[in-house]
């Protein structure tokens, strides 16, 4: 598939980015590995769970999860994996609104929580905070609940993705700013009535921005999402291709960023197991034709803050979308980078979807829980027990303070958020890596009322001519904005794109054309479909995309308890959700 290829290879929009010291094993084939699916009974107490925020204890013995308890509203609980020993440990305390994204403090006392949607509104703000529980999380006779205080950033729209270092001295969290996404990281510390966070400081910092790679990364959509040991990051980002979500690794003591995930869809919530070998992630592959008519042109993501802001909002707006959007798969890097897209967890019979989870790993490294929900608003919780992964003679990072891994350094390379200027409106001109320039025009506001690129032959890396313009016009909040584009390439590779897109309320609505190398792709909006994704039903009969990407190794792995090597999906899919249809109304 020459596009695929074009995708893959050496010409990404910025130079090639230094390794982290992430474990990357190219032998590891993953026909070797088999899951077994369980479903855990949950107590008639229980209506429903948040299907993203579960994660396991640091023992690695029981569950937490935001439960909604009958009578008792959202509420932070724990399980067994065979449905015993249910308790409520925040029944007893004060939550205001619904808790999420959970993470178990090293003392096995302490679990940390924020209240808010999971929401990608622009005015989304996660508010953290901690409950301890006495004696124990697993024994939790009295509970208290304490804020957490962090600093306050002038342009800030939203907090986001708020996440805790394995050894719990550290909060990562994103914020929207009104000139694009923030990842940063501060020191957390217990005071006597609260926790505070200090010296913030920007992961994804491009203070002053003159080269094409620093405006990339400037321009690029950014979120934090895990942690594998205590030493790196894993964020997803579209900043080494323009309008592709990808997983990227970022190593917190040097700096230096490894990019993971290659696949053209939508690639999220990547955790590594504990050998740091294999990625959970949730992803749109194989499914879902929605960024591919893009991401094939191999374009720069001077503006994808503002775009992916926009788009996001639209297409994870429900929980159906947001579902089959972020569906569960285990990859491996070098397989990713190979162009296979690995083996699909999620057994959709039934209309179950996984969508997405934030840390689903047991520190034992051979099991995984995630949130399932099905039709009409039904959840369930998951375990996956693998065989086949590493094994390891202790439980990971369950006691940091004796596993220097385990211990998350200062990111001294990193600068002060207090220091971090924020981008004035104007136009910016920005040299083509080999030749060329491209013009940004901006507002200087993600929330619009401008953002355009003119590219005047820009020229890759590889030699690639680059012209045309892409432009994002109109406010969010009038809930009515365009994305239009019509960009030429010429030289190794030659292809052309034309996307005229409408975004009215929480519908993108329109279409978007790709040929590159003789490959033309189409994303049809308007309409998604759980079995097609975002296009006409009958470009896609079989269940799948017409024009999806190679099946590669799903389609020779058998799953036990999953559906991976099963081509006929449309039989396990939910109810088609009805869009406007390609002409917003």
């Amino acid at each position: 598939m020459p596009s695929l290829l074009f995708i893959l290879s050496a010409t990404l929009i910025t130079a090639l980015e230094t390794l982290s010291p992430l474990k990357v094993d190219t032998t590891v084939n993953l026909s070797s590995i088999t899951v077994d699916r369980s479903v855990v009974p949950l107590p008639p107490t229980v209506a429903r769970l948040d299907t993203q925020s579960c994660i396991w204890t640091r023992d690695g013995v029981a569950i937490l999860c935001p439960f909604d308890i009958i009578d008792q509203g959202w509420q932070i609980g724990t399980i067994y994996p065979d449905g015993s020993n249910f308790q409520c440990i925040s029944c007893a305390a004060d939550i205001e609104g619904s808790p999420g994204f959970l993470y178990a403090f090293p003392d096995k006392k302490s679990i940390f929580f924020a209240t808010a949607s999971q929401s990608s509104s622009p005015d989304a703000v996660s508010l953290p905070q901690v409950v301890e529980c006495s004696p124990s999380v697993l024994q939790c006779e009295r509970a208290t609940v304490r804020s957490v205080k962090i600093p306050e950033v002038d342009g800030t729209l939203s907090l986001r993705e708020p996440r805790i270092t394995p050894d719990g001295h550290h909060l990562e969290w994103t914020i929207l700013r009104t000139d694009g996404f923030l990842m940063l990281m501060g020191e957390l510390t217990r005071t006597s009535e609260s926790y505070t966070v200090s010296n913030a400081r920007v992961l994804n910092a491009a203070p002053n921005p003159t080269t094409s790679e620093q405006w990339a990364i400037r321009g690029a959509f950014s979120e934090g999402k895990s942690f594998f040991k205590g030493k790196t990051l894993v964020f997803a980002s579209t900043r080494g291709q323009g309008g592709n979500l990808d997983d990227y690794t970022l190593d917190l003591a040097t700096g230096a960023v490894t990019r993971v995930t290659f696949n053209s869809e939508w690639d999220e919530d990547g955790a590594f197991d504990p050998s740091g070998t294999y990625i959970l992630l949730g992803t749109s592959r194989r499914m879902h034709n929605q960024l591919r008519t893009v991401t094939s042109m191999n374009l720069a993501p001077f503006i994808d803050g503002s775009v992916f802001l926009t788009l996001s909002f639209a297409s994870l707006s429900t929980t159906e979308q947001r579902l089959h959007i972020l569906e569960k798969w285990l990859i491996t890097p070098a397989s990713d980078a190979a162009g296979l897209d690995g083996v699909m967890l999620n057994c959709k019979q039934g209309g179950w979807a996984s969508g997405a989870s934030k840390n689903p790993w047991n520190p034992d490294g051979k099991r995984a829980a995630w949130g399932e929900r099905g039709q009409n608003g039904t959840t369930r919780l998951i375990i996956a027990t693998f065989t086949g992964l590493p094994s390891s003679a202790s439980l990971s990072c369950e006691f940091p303070q004796d596993d220097e891994d385990c211990q998350t350094p200062t990111p001294l390379w990193a600068p002060l958020l207090v220091d971090y200027p924020l981008l004035e409106a104007g136009q910016y001109s920005i040299a083509g890596p080999s030749g060329g320039k491209a013009i940004l025009t901006t507002s200087a506001n993600v929330l619009g009322p401008l953002h355009a690129i003119d590219y005047h032959g820009y020229v890759q890396v590889d030699g690639t001519v680059v012209n045309g313009r892409t432009e994002m016009k109109g406010l969010f909040s009038s809930g009515n904005q365009t994305l239009t584009s019509n960009v030429r390439l010429s030289g190794p590779h030659q292809g052309n794109s034309t996307w005229i897109l409408r975004v009215v309320g929480r519908q993108v609505c329109g279409t978007a054309v790709s040929t590159v190398d003789g490959i033309s792709l189409v994303t049809h909006h308007g309409q998604f479909d759980p079995s097609c994704g975002f296009v006409r039903p009958e470009m896609c009969p079989d269940g799948a995309d017409a024009d999806a990407t190679e099946i590669g190794e799903t389609g020779c792995i058998e799953l036990p308890g999953a559906c991976a090597n099963d081509t006929d999906r449309t039989k396990y899919m939910a109810q088609s959700i009805e869009g406007p249809g390609e002409n917003c109304s």
